[in-house]
């Protein structure tokens, strides 16, 4: 498994154990609630013979019809199947049972990214693809997030590897769906597309625009389907291109959020720096670059300065267990998932939320709160640096 040693086996074994007994104990409140409650409206619209539109779950949209088979699955367990807010506030089998069923997808998109790290990773570099696959699954951020706080997001990001993976091996049409459904589900893939293009150029050679013309057809062709069956459904192909325009609007703090380095809401830096990225990209990197850290490179530019949704990090986190692996630096790639993990720990009285253990020094917050802001430096700086140090070592050429 994996050219892994007998006792490497038996860890990595154990590591999956704790993660399945995890899964049932977070409170079932915050994001995961809202997921499956989502969930549980568009199955019951699917059943009823109506097909969810687009302008009743905006960006959310496409993650939501990928989790309401799954809860329709729960309600066929032989089961008493109780209402949400009380499985929300009692413990029961049906919560329990509802719970494992709907992080389903999570399960298989952990195995997959670290199967998928493990290759990537072995191919620029064989001898290091058992480091990436470990720091993938012994890595505490994505433990927390995957499995405390239930981000979906690793999801769509999965879906980025595999585009990834076709992409090495020139398969560009279907890197381009697999981009597309990412962006579907999350909509952040449309901004790595431009990277994906670039080092297709370089592969394929200037001239030969046969396979990058396939790669844009794969992508706009059924994205414009999409819009189209959409207004169709919607009754109105308008209402649906209004839904799409105002979704920075009704995702402001989410959307402000990636939008790293904002001077105001709707003001950032970040498409400056990509475009900077970019150029850096096509006139500066070595050609041979692997596309995994081709990729990577947008990701930091976009995620660096989060610091509302911590879990959007998590759309990196397979691409540093890769660059890890070939960069070596286990400092540098500890503090930046350490810091990552402490900051919303530190931010939130998560010990007093979930365990009750009072930690207020005379009356005031938290002592533990004191580390957030620590912690969230420290992660927004180790990002940074990562960034800087990505792109100065392809200026010198290594």
């Amino acid at each position: 498994m994996f050219g892994l040693s007998r006792k490497l086996k038996i860890i990595v074994l154990a590591g999956w154990a704790l993660k399945l007994v995890l899964i049932p104990f977070p409170p079932l409140q915050g994001d995961f609630l809202n997921w499956i409650r989502n969930g549980q409206v568009m199955s019951t619209l699917i059943i009823s013979g109506r097909f969810p539109s687009l302008t009743g779950y905006g960006i959310y949209w496409g993650l939501i019809m990928l989790l309401a088979p799954f809860y329709w699955l729960w309600t066929l367990l032989p089961i008493q199947h109780l209402p949400l807010a009380e499985l929300a506030a009692h413990p029961s089998l049906a919560r329990y049972s509802l719970m494992y069923v709907m992080k389903l997808p999570i399960l298989f998109s952990d195995f997959f990214a670290g199967l998928l790290v493990f290759i990537l990773a072995g191919k620029a570099n064989p001898s290091k693809a058992r480091n990436a696959l470990l720091s993938w699954h012994f890595n505490p951020f994505n433990l927390y997030w995957l499995y405390w706080n239930t981000t979906m997001d690793i999801i769509p990001a999965v879906l980025v590897l595999v585009a990834i993976r076709c992409g090495i091996d020139r398969k560009w049409s279907l890197c381009a769906l697999c981009l597309l459904v990412a962006t579907v589900l999350r909509l952040y893939p449309i901004l790595l597309v431009p990277f994906f293009a670039i080092y297709a150029l370089r592969e394929e050679g200037r001239i030969a625009m046969k396979p990058i013309l396939s790669f844009l057809a794969f992508f706009v062709t059924p994205l414009l389907l999409i819009v189209v069956s959409q207004g169709i459904i919607s009754g109105s192909l308008q209402a649906t291109l209004n839904e799409i325009l105002r979704v920075p609007v009704q995702t402001k703090f989410e959307v402000s959020d990636i939008l790293g380095f904002r001077l105001a809401d709707f003001f950032s830096l970040t498409p400056f720096l990509l475009l900077v990225q970019i150029y850096v990209l096509i006139a500066h990197w070595k050609k041979e670059t692997a596309l995994a850290v081709v990729v990577l490179a947008p990701l930091l530019v976009i995620f660096t300065s989060g610091w509302v949704f911590g879990y959007h990090y998590l759309w990196a986190s397979p691409l540093m267990s890769v660059y890890y692996a070939l960069d070596n630096d286990l400092f540098l790639f500890s503090l930046t998932f350490l810091s990552g993990l402490l900051s919303p720990i530190t931010s939130q009285p998560i010990f007093t939320m979930y365990f009750g253990w009072d930690l207020t020094y005379q009356g005031a917050q938290p002592v533990i709160d004191l580390l957030g802001p620590c912690m969230s430096g420290v992660h927004f700086g180790t990002k940074a640096v990562y960034l800087l140090k990505m792109n100065l070592d392809r200026l010198r050429g290594q």
